[in-house]
This record gives C-alpha cells, sequence and structure tokens, in this order.
C-alpha cells in the first residue's frame, strides 16, 4: 500500500482530521513526504487542509469505501509538449523544403550564420539529414556534387521526396522520427515513399 493510500485510510478512520506532523509520526514517514503526499490528496479532492489540519473530503470517503487504489502521476494530462520555435533543425527543415535537391555543404552554407549554440552544427545537421533519409523523408540522388580535391567522390546530394509540410519532423532519442504535420512516428527503416 502506497503513502497516499495509507494517508486516506488514516484520514477516514479520524474524522477529526489530522496534522502533517501527527500523520508523519503515525504512517512512520518523514515529515516532507507526508506534507507532499497530503497536499497530493488535497490537490485530487480527497482530502481537504484548513487550519493545518486535514480531512477527508465526500469524495474521499466513497474512493476509500469503494476501495478503489490511488494511483500515482499527475491528476490530469499535461498537454501536448513544447515546441521550441526556429530551431537550426527547424531552419533545415525550411531549407530543404525550398531547395527539394540539395548537399550537406550546401545546405550548411545556407542555414548557419555563426549564431547557433551547438558545439558542432555541421555534424547536427548530417545526423538530421541521415535521420529523414533513414525515416523515408529524403532519397540519396546518383550524381554527387564535385569534390574539392582531385581524388575526391563528390559529397551526397539528396532529394526531398515526402514533404508533409510547414513543422520540422523531429528525431527522437529512442529512435524515429516523429512527424508534427501528420501526428505519425516514421521508423528509421521506413524509407518507402507514402
Amino acid at each position: 500500500m502506497g503513502l497516499m493510500q495509507t494517508l486516506l485510510t488514516v484520514l477516514v478512520a479520524r474524522s477529526d482530521g489530522i496534522s502533517p506532523a501527527d500523520a508523519s509520526r503515525l504512517v512512520k514517514r518523514s515529515r516532507q513526504a507526508t506534507q507532499k503526499a497530503l497536499a497530493s490528496l488535497a490537490k485530487r479532492e480527497i482530502a481537504v487542509a484548513s487550519n493545518g489540519v486535514y480531512r477527508v473530503t465526500d469524495k474521499g470517503a466513497q474512493f476509500h469505501a469503494g476501495g478503489e487504489v490511488i494511483k500515482s502521476g499527475p491528476c490530469k494530462a499535461r498537454g501536448t509538449p513544447r515546441l521550441v520555435a526556429n530551431t537550426l533543425r527547424a531552419k533545415v527543415w525550411r531549407a530543404i523544403r525550398i531547395k527539394r535537391k540539395f548537399g550537406l555543404d550546401d545546405l550548411a552554407r545556407t542555414v548557419l550564420d555563426g549564431s547557433e549554440a551547438a558545439i558542432d552544427p555541421v555534424n547536427n545537421i548530417n545526423r538530421y539529414v541521415t535521420a529523414l533519409a533513414r525515416a523515408g523523408y529524403l532519397q540519396e540522388m546518383k550524381r554527387r556534387s564535385a569534390g574539392s580535391a582531385l581524388t575526391s567522390p563528390g559529397s551526397k546530394r539528396w532529394l526531398l521526396v515526402r514533404d508533409t509540410g510547414l513543422k520540422p519532423p523531429v528525431r527522437r532519442q529512442a529512435g524515429g522520427v516523429y512527424d508534427q504535420n501528420e501526428c505519425r512516428m516514421y521508423g528509421l527503416g521506413d524509407n518507402h515513399v507514402a
């Protein structure tokens, strides 16, 4: 039984209420942990605090009588994750959509202006382009751009084959690319054109 569940049982048993200090001694937990758990019960409207004393609410009594278990985690959904606008990868995505055919050096010259916070922005661009290619957004072209050295095989050129919209696809750490326009996840092996 978790701490909040134990505290709910204590609150139901003591109709006159209980202070956080008394509750922490009774459940043999730290006062800070007990205070947080009681505050969480109050936030869920299972308990109410007045003058430093917590009492069970009608909702809390019904909850306890029904034998329901308090689950950990947030009370309600946190909403959509915050998206940061005008990042390096957002600039890269806009440039890719405009150019359609490009090389990494060409893309770096277009996007980089010296104000980037990344330590190695060219490597960041390379990783992003590689992830987009593996997810099926880009296709490697057969013809390469000419290299500067005589023996250079040249650098890869890419073609945009899946333009899903304004918002840039986001490369996830766990693998895959999340498309904000389609609200869909593409695996790093889904290199088919939709």
